[in-house]
Parts: C-alpha cells; structure tokens; sequence
C-alpha cells in the first residue's frame, strides 16, 4: 500500500498524468505490488546465495600447521585475538591483510617483508599481491581460464598466470 501511495503521488504530481477512479488505482497497486514481489525474490535470493557460500563450512576450520616453526617472525605479528593458524595474506596499500581462522587485522609491514618472514610456513604466493597457507585451499575453481582457490573461510583468491606453473610444480593446482 504505501508503495503505491508513492507512484500514485510521483504520476500524480511530476507527470502531468491524473489518476482517477478507483479502477486506475487498483491497477496501480496490482502492477506495484508485482514488481515489489519480483524485487523481493531476485534480492533474497542474492542474500541467501551469498550468505550461503559465506556459511557452508561443516564445523570448526582445521588447524592449518599444529605447531608453527618457531622462525615465522610474522606469526609474532598477529594480534593474540587472531591466535596463529594463518590461512592468508593479501597485500593492502602499505599494510598486510592477513587472515586466520577467526579473523583478520591489518599489520603495517611490506608485503616483500611478509613473504620473507612467512618463508618457513608451508605456503606460497599464488599472485602478486596474495599469499595463501598449503592447509587453507579447500578447493580450486576454473572459470573462463582463470584459476582460484577456495579457501577454508570461504574466501577466494586468484592466481596469477606467472605463479600457475609453480602450483602445478608443488601438486596445488
């Protein structure tokens, strides 16, 4: 109904077009409440997609290394809120994003430095501005010649065509 009153008033006054009579106006309501119908279909339907693929993990997110190698300077890094089973960094600006599995922080540091203090960790950098855990791919999507990892958090990151080989190389990909 108050849909309704809205396009009635914006015919009414802006397009010099009066609505009389009652049939004119039941016509209008039929037309605006079937397009609110189609409006709240396609928009729920984008919200349960994605609040789907953002929630389809089965439990708890698996321990990506049991005990880190006392040599990963960055895992000294993370706040203590984020604990240390890093699953990915992405490169942000001057900053490094990086994700655990309950949660993520920026941490002002280059992302040439990031690597380097990730070294010992069983990862690699997947594109140049992404480096992900071994232990955090759960899957690998191809589209349209494009290569992406899924991630345990139901992240996605792509890889790059320069870093393809070496994936390959490491049984990733």
């Amino acid at each position: 109904m108050p849909g309704t009153g809205i396009v009635w008033l914006l015919i009414d006054r802006f397009m010099d077009q009066p609505m009389a009579g009652a049939g004119a106006v039941m016509s209008l309501y039929f037309q605006v409440t079937g397009l609110h119908a189609v409006l709240n279909v396609l928009v729920t339907s984008f919200i349960i997609r994605d609040w789907r693929s953002r929630n389809s993990r089965d439990g708890p997110l698996p321990e990506v290394t049991s005990d880190p190698p006392a040599d990963a300077p960055f895992l000294r890094r993370l706040p203590a809120r984020l604990g240390r089973n890093l699953l990915h960094l992405r490169m942000q600006d001057h900053y490094v994003e990086a994700h655990t599995d309950t949660g993520n922080d920026l941490i002002l540091l280059r992302f040439r430095d990031a690597l380097r203090e990730v070294a010992s960790l069983d990862g690699a950098q997947v594109h140049r501005s992404h480096w992900v855990a071994r232990a955090a791919v759960a899957g690998i999507e191809r589209r349209d010649g494009r290569i992406a990892l899924r991630l345990v958090n139901g992240s996605r990151v792509p890889v790059s065509r320069s870093f393809a080989p070496d994936l390959r190389g490491r049984g990733w990909i």
